[in-house]
């Protein structure tokens, strides 16, 4: 189903008679009503509807020039794009390894002598995209064929200088949101520096669909969901989450509409297949017997 379709059905029920009716405030209600509805429903969902295939790179190293300050961690002459963030830097002359940070900044501060240096820019952290809330599975590392182990070796933390090579281990780093809101809720970090490029390959589970105020007005978003669970389940969720607007027309059947978007999220829960094929199972006489 369309986004717009499933707003035109919401909008039944409220006190306006068309979409080209709603204020601003309105479109945020129907907006915060599907996207409630779509998270409520992901949290009860099986996990198999939740599964993909996710690829992620970790780019060849990059020699670069920056200007560094004595004592200080940020750098001149050279502007990080987002995608280099928790990268490992090494600059020339200094005795560890540093982590870009920010545009212009580095997680710790040069102690050497100010001037410029070059430095090389390594590949071996990326931030996790948020569409995916977990990885599932050892990434597999296409340009060697192997599967990386999940583990921080304790070489890495001994470690002043970063082993240059093939991988063999990889992990989540957690990254606070409210403190670096440009780089991503986890980084996925591997044990050494790739001396070349690397993609990645692993299972995820995706993390809640959201729906935008542009998806409503483009007539070709589809809502992320299966058709055969939008009448019986997305819209009366969303209905129930829309029963305590002032735009609900008739406030007699606000508890009996609620009502029933916490029965169709039971049943949600409940019905959906959790398989996507049944196993088959075999009746025999144990061997030796």
């Amino acid at each position: 189903m369309k986004a717009t379709a499933l707003a035109n059905r919401l909008v039944r029920s409220l006190k306006v008679k068309s979409l080209q009716e709603l204020t601003a405030d309105g479109w945020q209600e129907i907006q915060d009503a599907v996207n409630t509805a779509l998270q409520s429903m992901h949290a009860v969902a099986p996990p198999h509807s939740k599964i993909t295939v996710a690829s992620m790179v970790l780019p060849a190293p990059v020699t670069i020039s920056i200007g560094v300050t004595n004592g200080s961690n940020e750098i001149t002459g050279h502007t990080f794009a987002v995608s280099d963030f928790f990268k490992t830097i090494r600059l020339a002359g200094e005795s560890i390894d540093n982590q870009v940070i920010g545009e212009s900044s580095l997680l710790h501060p040069w102690t050497g002598t100010t001037g410029t240096v070059s430095a090389v820019l390594y590949g071996d952290a990326v931030a996790i995209p948020d569409a995916y809330e977990e990885i599932i599975s050892d990434p597999l590392v296409l340009e060697t064929n192997n599967d990386l182990t999940q583990g921080r070796p304790t070489s890495y933390w001994s470690s002043q200088r970063r082993k240059i090579g093939t991988p063999e281990f990889w992990w989540i780093e957690e990254n606070a949101r409210n403190a670096n809101p440009a780089g991503g809720p986890a980084v996925l970090r591997i044990d050494t520096l790739p001396p070349k490029i690397l993609r990645l390959q692993m299972s995820a589970s995706l993390a809640p669909a959201r729906i935008s105020f542009m998806d409503f007005m483009d007539a070709s978003k589809v809502i992320p969901i299966r058709d055969e669970h939008i009448e019986a389940y997305l819209i009366p969720v969303a209905l129930g989450n829309l029963t305590t607007s002032d735009l609900w027309r008739d406030k007699e059947t606000a508890a009996k509409v609620a009502s029933k978007a916490e029965t169709a999220e039971a049943k949600y829960a409940a019905l959906v297949p959790q398989t996507l094929g049944t196993p088959n199972n075999h009746v025999r006489t144990r061997p030796g017997f």
